[in-house]
């Protein structure tokens, strides 16, 4: 504690502060735990931040969006280490990742095998993939199209499929969930080998792992889980050759976030600390954005919604509102443009969680044919984020991931 106060001291608040030494003792930990034969992968979505520790310790980096993909680069990553995942891969992203040498992926959805399929063609090569079996979510596919993808391998000879993905939550309590699935996925596994004649079957799991964030619960033993799963994944392992992919069990334990407390008080027997860093950072977080997205504007002329962008200007709430002195075009033009083409009413104001979005991945082209179901007026700000990612340029998205990324103190 007396570490984190020095540290405030030094670089100011906010700023998150890493603990390498903790994180190389936890996978240690997690390492003894599981069999040598089960490999490690570490989804980076958790924490990119901790990919320099991280490649020294586990086999593999899951990767699911551009913006995920570029800051691997940016680390100077190994291609080899990268399993590129994502529920939104699109022909230009399989193609940029083959282009920087990324050898293994993993199949969503039909469409998945069809592009990954035609980008190794068109390199005269063959990827390994694994296919993703939904556990009934969008993600994924369902088993007529898992198996038919397999029953038509010889259309797809870009792609030798290897496998199946699996994943179906996080911060899963129970473990009766987990213990199904693995014997789902045994025999699975078993199966491919009878029937597909693969002689090695690779299964690239997420447990879902529970990590106790609040203090009222029991920090005790925060390996309990892998501990008490090791005897299952074993068995799995024994028809498979077994990754088990996770990232916030492995990396929670292994920071903090550094703010200060400018009010306390007690209302109604409840104690409350007033906090001004969130609104910082994000003012910090809009400044850099409306930077980059008058740049956009400056390449983008055939965007011209000013007297849109006016009539919305009210609307944004701080601290996203609009940069008065931006192009006459609007600073925001490329998100109103996402948000018209999307059919998002023009007096919902647009929040822009670029950050958020681009870390999940949220890159669809076109929006409205990926989520019907919710242009109906239910959730109209998911639709305006996903849309927002769609609209921005992928060098604005990269620019804007470094430079905010950048200016953070990151210890």
């Amino acid at each position: 504690m007396d570490n984190l106060f020095s540290v405030a001291e030094r670089f100011g608040t906010p700023c998150f502060v890493f603990d390498e030494v903790q994180l190389t003792r936890r996978m240690k930990a997690v390492r003894a735990i599981v069999p040598e034969d089960i490999r490690l992968c570490y989804s980076i979505k958790a924490n990119p931040f901790l990919i320099p520790a991280m490649r020294r310790l586990v086999g593999t980096l899951e990767v699911c969006s551009p913006g995920e993909l570029e800051i691997c680069r940016q680390q100077g990553v190994s291609p080899d280490m990268v399993l590129f995942s994502g529920v939104n891969k699109t022909k230009a992203d399989v193609e940029r990742a083959m282009d920087l040498g990324v050898t293994r992926f993993t199949c969503e959805s039909p469409l998945h095998v069809r592009l990954i399929d035609e980008a190794a063609r068109s390199r005269g090569r063959v990827y390994p993939v694994l296919l993703r079996l939904t556990a009934g979510s969008q993600f994924g596919m369902d088993e007529r199209d898992f198996f038919a993808a397999l029953d038509h391998r010889a259309a797809t000879p870009g792609i030798r499929i290897e496998g199946v993905h699996y994943f179906s939550g996080t911060q899963r309590k129970k473990l009766d969930g987990q213990r199904k699935e693995l014997a789902m996925l045994c025999a699975l596994a078993d199966r491919l080998k009878a029937e597909y004649g693969m002689e090695t079957v690779r299964v690239e799991y997420g447990p879902g792992l529970y990590f106790p964030y609040f203090n009222h619960e029991d920090h005790s033993d925060t390996l309990a889980p892998i501990r008490e799963l090791a005897p299952d994944l074993a068995a799995l392992a024994a028809h498979c050759e077994l990754t088990i992919e996770m990232g916030r069990f492995f990396a929670s334990e292994c920071g903090a976030y550094l703010t200060r407390v400018v009010d306390t008080k007690v209302n109604g027997g409840t104690a409350y600390a007033m906090l001004p860093d969130n609104e910082e950072f994000l003012a910090r977080f809009a400044e850099q954005y409306q930077k980059l997205l008058a740049e956009v504007c400056a390449r983008a002329p055939e965007i011209d919604l000013v007297e849109k962008n006016a009539r919305q200007r009210a609307n944004y709430p701080a601290p996203y509102a609009p940069n008065p002195s931006a192009p006459t075009r609007g600073a925001l033009a490329p998100l109103e443009l996402a948000a018209e083409r999307v059919g998002v009413p023009e007096d919902v104001p647009y929040t822009p969680k670029l950050l958020a979005a681009t870390f999940m991945g949220s890159f669809d082209k076109d929006p409205a044919d990926r989520f019907p179901a919710l242009l109906d007026g239910r959730d109209s700000t998911l639709v305006t984020e996903r849309a927002i990612a769609a609209a921005v340029p992928e060098e604005f998205v990269t620019a804007l991931v470094s430079k905010t990324l950048g200016e953070l103190p990151i210890l």
